[in-house]
């Protein structure tokens, strides 16, 4: 392509302008962008490249599914995430990406994942015994901690030292923090490194990584099997050699479940919980159902509703990115190799032209009876989904909604 046709775009001035509050609220800046320009904007980063930011579900549809071969991950996870966290499932593209993803996925079938369930009851259970009641609670570090428990449990059936869990807990969101505050600003980049800043947080990470390795160790010289997903990935054999996980690459993935699996479901339990306390006439209804089974967790209407509609509207990956491997073009534009698409997951889950009263809580919404067939293909793909994730059967078995919400619902009538 000779020329281009890049969408309307912010300008250097008005980027620089809004730098530092997309440093702390990024959302608020992409959806002012996009009330003024539409459904698709542009944004220069650097002197020649260019951001497409986009809540156009046929654009997003086009760059991850229809034409992904064209699109990488770019290098804020290749690059800056793969630093601390190493080149696993999340941090990787191309034929090693695919063949980390065929060695990983059979162990999140559901049958699989569905063997986890007593683990991560118990989890909760033991949990919630101790769990605050009031008019006014900052549910967010309770459910932090409930989820790091949560993946640790699920990733180790083993007791673990509770102080070895704190300085893990401690260093996976010391350098959760970090990575964000490096991404969200680019610029500062080369202070990050001279200031030591950098050399700190990947020291944290390896600190991590020791503790991973012991556990990893610990359970290869016993012999024992424990039926979690560490289990999973020592049993997983590559299909064309045959050979297991070398142990680097292992710490590697069990870094990244840890990292993935943590805040994305803290965030999604404390939105939820926020969003049912908003609307307190679905918990009457959530809490009758505290004693179904794994299988009709999975299979309930109101529970799947429940979770489908809050992470419409607080989807735990809100944002994704993509890097042009080579030129390219959707309806009216075309942009060069190395141009930045950003679909704006979060954008998409609000959109007014898609979804009546957005921005409400609706979970009938999902009901098969009031959304179509377009709308519920969207979702499910544009969802967690599209990070790798089952998002109904994962998010029903490992946030149970309904045990947090009936241990809530009791202590407050108890007191």
């Amino acid at each position: 392509m000779s020329s281009y046709q890049i969408p309307n775009s912010v300008s250097i001035i008005d980027m620089l302008r809004n730098s530092r509050e997309l440093v702390y609220s990024p959302i608020t800046v992409l959806e002012r962008n996009l009330q003024r320009f539409g459904n698709t904007f542009a944004s220069p980063i650097g002197l020649n490249r260019q951001m497409i930011v986009t809540r156009d579900p046929a654009f997003v549809e086009y760059v991850l599914r229809k034409n992904h071969r064209n699109y990488a991950k770019s290098e804020i996870l290749t690059d800056i995430l793969s630093l601390f966290l190493g080149h696993g499932l999340l941090t990787s593209n191309g034929e090693f990406w695919l063949r980390q993803r065929r060695l990983i996925q059979p162990g999140f079938h559901p049958q699989k994942v569905s063997a986890l369930f007593l683990l991560v009851e118990k989890v909760i259970d033991e949990f919630l015994n101790d769990f605050p009641v009031g008019e006014h609670i900052d549910v967010y570090p309770y459910m932090n901690q409930l989820s790091f428990e949560i993946v640790i449990k699920s990733l180790f059936n083993v007791e673990i030292p509770s102080e070895t869990l704190r300085r893990l807990s401690s260093v996976i969101s010391d350098v959760q923090h970090y990575v964000v505050r490096e991404v969200r600003q680019p610029f500062k980049r080369p202070w990050f490194k001279l200031s030591g800043q950098r050399g700190r947080e990947m020291r944290k990470a390896q600190n991590a990584r020791e503790i991973i390795r012991r556990i990893v160790l610990d359970r290869k010289s016993s012999g024992e099997e424990k039926g979690d997903l560490l289990d999973m990935l020592l049993a997983a054999r590559y299909e064309d050699s045959g050979e297991p996980l070398e142990m680097e690459q292992l710490i590697d993935e069990l870094m990244i479940l840890v990292v993935a699996g943590h805040e994305t479901t803290a965030n999604a339990l404390a939105w939820m919980l926020y969003l049912l306390s908003e609307n307190p006439t679905y918990i009457d209804q959530i809490v009758e159902k505290s004693s179904l089974s794994i299988d009709d967790v999975v299979r309930d209407r109101l529970l799947n509703n429940v979770v489908n509609e809050s992470m419409r509207l607080f989807p735990p990956a809100w944002i994704s990115d993509r890097l042009t491997l080579e030129d390219d073009e959707f309806a009216s534009y075309s942009y060069p190799k190395s141009t930045l698409v950003v679909p704006f997951i979060y954008g998409m889950h609000r959109h007014p032209d898609i979804w009546n009263k957005a921005d409400n809580f609706k979970p009938e919404r999902f009901l098969k009876a009031n959304l179509t067939l377009f709308l519920r293909a969207f979702f499910q793909n544009f969802s967690i989904q599209s990070v790798g994730y089952q998002p109904q059967k994962i998010a029903l078995v490992t946030l149970r909604p309904d045990k947090v919400l009936l241990k809530v619902e009791r202590k407050k009538y108890d007191d």
